[in-house]
C-alpha cells in the first residue's frame, strides 16, 4: 500500500469497511500464490497464452485492491511473459512479486 494509507484506499473504495478489505487482501495472498506458482511453470514450459493471463488477473486484482506495489511489479512480470521471455531473466520478477505478495 505504498503511497496511500489504508483509510485512503478505504475512501476510494466507496467506504469499504476495512474488515472487508482485510479478508479481500488475504484472499489475494492466498490466491496470488498459487497464480505465482502457476506462473513460473507457464514460464517454464514457455506457455505464454496462459501465463499472460495469469498476469493479467492478477494485475487487475491488485488494481482492485489499490495495491500499488505489486501492480507495477505484475505489469513488468505480464510484458515480459508475453514477449516470451524465458525463466532465468523473469526468475527476478517473479521472487520479488512473490516477496511482496508475501509481505501482505
Amino acid at each position: 500500500m505504498k503511497g496511500k494509507t489504508k483509510a485512503e484506499i478505504l475512501a476510494e473504495l466507496g467506504n469499504l469497511p476495512a474488515e472487508i478489505y482485510d479478508k479481500l487482501v488475504e484472499k489475494f495472498k492466498t490466491i496470488s500464490a498459487d497464480q505465482l506458482d502457476r506462473l513460473e511453470e507457464c514460464v517454464k514450459t514457455g506457455n505464454t497464452a496462459e501465463g499472460g493471463d495469469l498476469a493479467h488477473s492478477m494485475k487487475g486484482a491488485a488494481a482492485n485492491l489499490r495495491l500499488e506495489p505489486i501492480y507495477a511489479r505484475v505489469i513488468a512480470l505480464e510484458k515480459d511473459i508475453k514477449a516470451g521471455k524465458q525463466l532465468p531473466a523473469i526468475a527476478p520478477k517473479l521472487t520479488a512479486l512473490r516477496k511482496l505478495v508475501e509481505k501482505l
